[in-house]
Order: C-alpha cells, then structure tokens, then sequence
C-alpha cells in the first residue's frame, strides 16, 4: 500500500523545483537590472557622504557628495567601461574637452563607479586627495585640475587639519613608509593588514577616530537599503514573469497530483542538484536542469489559456489570475528559499522512501508464526483453551 505522504512530499518536490528554475530566471533579470543602474555603488555613494559630512559638517556638507562620487571613481575602487574613451586622441579634440571640463560642475573620471570600499581604504583615498595628490587631481587626464575638484580638495584639507592631521602630505609619506616597513616585518600578512596597521600608527588623530566609529554601522544601513531596493526589485519582476509565462500554480500542483509521470521526472531532476552547492553555483545549476526533457516545463505549467488570448498580451485569463497571483507570491520568496527548501524535501523524501520499502519488504516475506499468548496453564492443562482459559476451573459453566 503507496504512502500518501511520500506522494505528498513529491508535488512539493516538483513545486519547488519549478519555482526555483523560475526564480533563477527572476534573480538573473533583476541582477542585471541592478548592476546596469549601479545600485550597489548608489548606496553606498549614499553612506559614503554621509560618513564625510560627519567628519566636519560645516566644511563638507556642501562637497561630500561630489567627494564620494570621487573616491568611488578612483582607479583602486572604480571599474574601467567600454565608454571610456581612447587616450590618443586629435588636438582639437583634446582641447574641446579641456575647455569642457572647466565649466562641468561635476567632473568624474570616465570610470564605473565601484561596489566596494575598504575602511583603510577610504582613510587613504581621503588623505591622499587632501594632500593634493592622486589621480583624483586630474580626473580626465588633461593636465589641470579643474576648479570643483580644487574647492572639494581644500574644504576636505581644512576639515582634515581641524580633526588633527596637520600635515596631510607629510601624514601620506609617512604611511607609505610605513606600508614598506610592515610589508618587510611581516610577509606573510595581507597587504590590506600592513594598510590598516600603518594608517592606524601614522594618523592616530580624530579624523582617524571619527571614520572608524562611524564605519561599520553606516555599512550596515548600505547593506539595509540595497536588501531593501532588491527585494523590491524581485517582487516586481517575480510578477513580470508570472504572468508572462501564464504560470498558474494552483493549475501546476493539480497537474502533479493527477501526473504520475512528470511528478517522477521532476523528482528525478530535483535529485540531480548537488546537496553542497555553492550559492553561486546554484544559479547554474538550476539553468541547466532546464534542458532537461523530463521537465518540460512551459508547455506543461501553461494554464489552458493561450499567452495571446483575448483578454491581451501577457494576461492570464480570468480563472488563471488567482493561480498566478499567487505563484507571484511564490517567486517573491527567491531561488536561496526555494533551493534551501528542496534540499530539505529531499532528504524528508529519502527517509520515508526508505521506511516504505522496509514495510513492502516485510509484506513479501514470509513471517515465522506467532506463538500462543499462554503456552502453559495451571495444572499442567494445555495452552489450546485459548485467551477464555478452563471455564470449568471458575464455575462459569454451572
């Protein structure tokens, strides 16, 4: 006799395994999405600024902003693109963007904004631009330095001497130094260790105070706001997707109840999926599986209603819209869930399997007969009376 749960278990099985290949395809679009808006490096733009204004509000509220779209920029954090332009260029062009750069309010270097910055490396970026040197100075390499990177330059040195580094250029030799000296007594350290320890010994002011303080915790609310933007960001294409692939899950888990044949096909397929993927495997993973013919999925998870149907493109018909609704509501929990919860189906499935067919085992053996509950009664009397006993012995037959 077929265990209901085990069949149970492999509809959540097949569920789960076809809302994680649909939520690949939703983590993949709105990952492109976010990184061709740049929304790691907007947030923390955002953090960045927020970290420089604190250092001396009065001078830097006005240029922090500008300041952090710089660091960002540098070429220690930002990202070479495809726009940036060839070096060896015409004369008169050449002067045309000279000439352009002066009246910019804004001008960046021709490079992607980074996503990441270290707490020493900010320290540096900070003092090395306010001490006048780096190739901050010079963001588009025309040999000046435009008048918005001078203004931002002196209102960060000044609220630099005020926080206790005096001297920013003499503060950026001696961490350097310093940097060599830390790299030669201990080789076997990283090198953002022989960073850290020779801005920590060189520039033990307040700047120095203030920046790590303030850094750890205003890198938590960057990592809140990007959550937040991202998950806003997977609700929304969850929902494109939905209902571009008519994917109604009320219909899908029917067609599992009632489909032996492509509920075993997905349980085979979820079988496949190695139990110790990494999370940047799991993506690849998934996409593969969607070659696989036992799956089949969109002509199987289609409702009954054609994706160009009378109501309009991309529409669930009327019937359908509760269903895809709610594998919208699906999706929006994101392939780690699903792929964390088909592992866990999984192994549930292997132990009830298991005790399945130790039961069918024992149905088809033949078992050794049970002897009797009372061998042997008083008297000496033989144990074939039965559970009654000498009803004699007790008087019940008087």
């Amino acid at each position: 006799m077929e265990i209901p749960v085990l069949k149970y278990v492999d509809i959540l099985i097949g569920l789960a395994l076809v809302m994680l290949l649909v939520s690949t395809v939703v983590l993949a679009v709105t990952q492109s999405v976010l990184n061709a808006g740049f929304a790691r490096a907007r947030h923390l733009r955002r953090g960045l600024a927020r970290l420089i204004v604190h250092l001396e509000p009065s001078l830097m509220r006005q240029h922090a902003d500008y300041l952090a779209k710089l660091v960002l920029r540098h070429p220690l954090v930002g990202q070479q693109t495809i726009l940036d332009f060839v070096r060896d260029v015409q004369n008169d062009r050449e002067i045309a963007r000279a000439a352009k750069v002066q009246a910019d309010p804004e001008v960046l270097p021709r490079v992607s904004p980074g996503a990441v910055v270290q707490r020493e490396e900010l320290a540096y970026l900070l003092i090395e631009l306010a001490a006048g040197e780096g190739p901050l100075m010079d963001p588009m390499d025309t040999g000046t330095t435009p008048k918005t990177v001078a203004d931002a330059q002196a209102a960060l040195a000044k609220a630099l001497q005020l926080s206790g580094v005096e001297d920013p250029a003499a503060t950026l030799r001696a961490i350097r130094q310093k940097v060599v000296e830390n790299e030669r007594a201990h080789p076997d350290q990283p090198a953002a260790r022989w960073r850290a320890d020779a801005i920590a010994d060189c520039a033990t002011t307040d700047f120095i105070g203030k920046l790590h303080a303030s850094f750890d915790s205003t890198m938590a609310r960057v990592t809140d706001g990007f959550t937040s933007e991202s998950k806003l960001w997977v609700s929304g294409m969850a929902l494109i997707v939905a209902m571009a692939m008519q994917l109604d899950a009320f219909q899908l888990i029917k067609r599992l109840a009632i489909d032996d044949s492509y509920r075993d096909g997905l349980v085979a397929a979820a079988q496949k999926l190695p139990d110790n993927a990494a999370s940047d495997e799991r993506a690849k993973e998934s996409l593969e599986l969607l070659d696989s013919p036992a799956i089949d999925l969109l002509p199987r998870i289609a409702t009954a209603t054609p994706p160009w149907g009378a109501v309009g493109p991309y529409l669930p018909d009327r019937n359908a819209v509760p269903g895809v609704l709610f594998s919208w509501v699906l999706l929006s929990l994101g392939a780690p869930f699903w792929f964390d919860l088909l592992k866990n189906l999984l192994k549930l499935r292997s132990l009830l399997a298991k005790k399945d067919d130790e039961d069918r085992t024992q149905r088809n053996t033949a078992q050794p007969p049970v002897p009797p509950s009372n061998p042997v009664t008083t008297g000496g009397q033989s144990a074939a009376l039965g559970e009654a006993g000498d009803l004699a012995a007790t008087g019940a037959l008087g």
